[in-house]
Parts: C-alpha cells; sequence; structure tokens
C-alpha cells in the first residue's frame, strides 16, 4: 500500500524461519520484492506488526500463467475483488 490510509486485502500466516526462507527465496528477496517489517491494522483486530513483500516498482515482470492463476484462486477463495489483482498484472498499478 504506497499511500497512508489506503488499505489492501491480504491473508496473514504464521511461518517458522524456515519457511520464511524458501518464501524469500521464491518471491526473489531481495531482487524482486523486498521483505519488510509494517504494522498494519486488522479489521476488528487492532494494530499488528507484520512482515511482507514489496515490489520493486523499476522492474515489472508479470506473472506466468499458471502462477497468475494461482493467485487469482487464491483471491477468488478469499472473495478478493479481482480487478486489483488484474491491474497489478499489467503493470498498472
Amino acid at each position: 500500500v504506497p499511500r497512508k490510509g489506503w488499505r489492501t486485502e491480504g491473508v496473514l500466516y504464521e511461518l517458522c524461519p524456515e519457511d520464511v526462507a524458501r518464501l524469500d527465496m521464491f518471491e526473489g528477496h531481495p531482487f524482486v520484492y523486498e521483505r519488510r517489517a509494517k504494522d498494519v491494522i486488522l479489521r476488528g483486530q487492532g494494530r499488528t506488526r507484520v512482515q511482507l513483500y514489496i515490489h520493486h516498482v523499476d522492474l515489472f515482470c508479470p506473472p506466468a500463467p499458471a502462477y497468475f492463476g494461482l493467485i487469482r484462486r487464491g483471491y477468488q477463495r478469499f472473495s478478493f475483488d479481482i480487478w486489483p489483482l488484474k491491474m497489478a498484472a499489467r503493470g498498472l498499478t
């Protein structure tokens, strides 16, 4: 979320350090995405500190079709609005 007051939808997972290391490799940390600690406000639960991945805006690489399909199914599973995902996949964020 690039600006204060903006919001994004997401799912939080609790991961062990080994899984975080694997996810870092999968996300291309620190070259494609950078993992950062941020405070977020959870609906109905208040503020908490999380780790999230921030995409380097100067580097656009569209997701492979299979990966995009996986993300799209996650959006549908959690009833997220699919429009922001489609725009991000086109590099229009």
